[in-house]
């Protein structure tokens, strides 16, 4: 799922408000407090991912990660 949309809605240089709007409202949790916009992707056997997204001082993706628990 994370690979079509980083093929087809490329996220970095994105604003804020992009992603949301493309997205929806992310997963409230305190878990990854290092990063502005979180999102869980789901389990996956034991683990669940989670779509990790850091913004730069202008509001705009510039860099994103996918991680276990």
């Amino acid at each position: 799922m994370v690979r079509d949309l980083q093929r087809r809605h490329s996220l970095v240089g994105k604003s804020k408000s992009d992603v949301l709007a493309l997205l929806g409202p992310p997963t409230p949790t305190d878990k990854w407090g290092n990063y502005d916009i979180v999102y869980v992707l789901g389990p996956d056997l034991i683990d669940y991912y989670w779509l990790l997204i850091r913004l730069d001082e202008q509001g705009i993706v510039a860099h994103l990660e996918v991680r276990p628990d």
